[in-house]
């Protein structure tokens, strides 16, 4: 019985081998991961604010392109997303890191924080990814960056509004690739930092000069 048992078993190993359900010389199709990084924008007329702390919150992705996958366009409601083309995380996680990067190489506040510290912030940051697309239109191909922010100040642990936005920029790729598309999506992060950071610059400086204003009274 023994015998018999270990002579199907071989019999239907051999099967599967010559039948080729295992082919081993087989080219399976790799894996490419992107990531959008660029050299930190440089940050002009921001008043130091040295006693200031900012704290970068979660940015959200919006349903249509969450995920790892890159989502490219070749009309204005179709969305297909590549098969083996990714981004290397979460956009939004991406673009969040980034933008607590640039924040702190600028040196403009005490500190710059994510959700990860225990320190509590003056300011925060949170944000929607609302677009991040490969946009093909015939031979031109475009990166889509568009981001929603929403920037408030805490206030005896209460929070205030200061601005709500949505920044966006639309860059040509050079080529019709998706790594072309990564270094133009890149230069859209690139441009929409510098923006971002304007706009936080300008708040704080606002709120402080009120804050002085007040204490004075």
């Amino acid at each position: 019985m023994r015998r018999y048992l270990l002579l199907t078993i071989a019999a239907i190993g051999l099967a599967v081998l010559t039948t080729g359900c295992f082919n081993f010389s087989r080219d399976y199709e790799e894996l490419y991961y992107y990531q959008v990084d660029y050299t930190s924008p440089p940050v002009t007329d921001a008043v130091p604010q040295k006693d200031v702390i900012v704290r970068v919150g979660t940015f959200a992705v919006a349903p249509a392109y969450q995920g790892q996958q890159i989502v490219y366009s070749t009309s204005a409601l179709r969305r297909k997303r590549y098969d083996y083309h990714l981004w290397v995380v979460n956009p939004g996680d991406m673009l969040g890191d980034l933008f607590a990067r640039d924040m702190v190489g600028a040196g403009t506040y005490k500190g710059v924080i994510t959700t990860y510290s225990s320190l509590n912030p003056d300011y925060e940051l949170e944000g929607v990814v609302d677009e991040i697309y490969e946009k093909d239109e015939g031979e031109e191909w475009y990166a889509v960056l568009s981001v929603r922010c929403v920037f408030f100040a805490y206030s005896n642990r209460a929070k205030h509004i200061l601005f709500q936005r949505t920044f966006k920029e639309t860059v040509r790729a050079k080529e019709h690739s998706p790594v072309s598309i990564a270094y133009a999506m890149s230069e859209a992060a690139q441009k929409i930092s510098a923006r971002l950071q304007y706009a936080i610059n300008v708040a704080v400086s606002k709120q402080e000069e009120l804050k002085r204003m007040e204490g004075e009274l």
